[in-house]
């Protein structure tokens, strides 16, 4: 008769699936316990006034890193966060064009960018969290207003193509509104 030996095969399928999960288990827990054996992560808080100033969250410098079978040396990596509420999350690092919304929900609300002194403090705060691809201060302007856009240079142009910048807009008042990061040829007012 099949139908038993149907039986017999479901109750193999569970047995087999409870030990597999229990197995599974016990090697999250095994790797929770001992992952710091491999990773490390060291970091500080960006206590500087800029920071303080335009975020609404503290924000830290991490360093994390991963020890590798390949030699003595271990690989690291840097990294920008924020603490919101109980949750440590990284700060948007923009790669492609576009909006950032993320970064403006990070900003303080009573931060207002109407003057050139709150554009500096803006740009110590994008040096510090982004920092510049060049130590090189006299490459490119730092910042440029026209209306109600602002436009942050972070990196210089390269052959053919364009700096990348931080086009940061505002409303009446000077709360942001908008970021955009944007590659290529600054943007110009006939352009928007």
């Amino acid at each position: 008769m099949p139908f038993p030996r149907f039986r017999v095969f479901l109750a193999f399928l569970f047995c087999v699936n409870a030990f597999g999960q229990s197995q599974i288990s016990d090697d999250q827990e095994f790797l929770r316990k001992h992952q710091f054996d491999l990773v490390s992560v060291t970091g500080e808080r960006a206590d500087d006034y800029a920071v303080t100033k335009v975020f609404r969250n503290p924000i830290y410098h991490l360093t994390v890193a991963i020890k590798e079978g390949y030699g003595q040396s271990p690989y690291w990596g840097n990294l920008v966060a924020a603490r919101v509420g109980d949750q440590l999350v990284p700060v948007p690092r923009p790669l492609r064009e576009g909006d950032v919304p993320d970064l403006v929900s990070m900003l303080r609300s009573d931060f207002k960018l109407t003057t050139e002194d709150a554009a500096e403090t803006l740009q110590r705060a994008f040096d510090l969290i982004y920092p510049p691809a060049t130590s090189d201060a006299a490459w490119a302007e730092k910042f440029r207003r026209d209306g109600n856009q602002w436009t942050f240079v972070r990196t210089r142009s390269m052959g053919s193509i364009g700096p990348s910048t931080l086009v940061v807009t505002t409303d009446q008042q000077g709360l942001i509104t908008q970021i955009r990061y944007v590659r290529g040829p600054l943007p110009t007012a006939a352009a928007r």
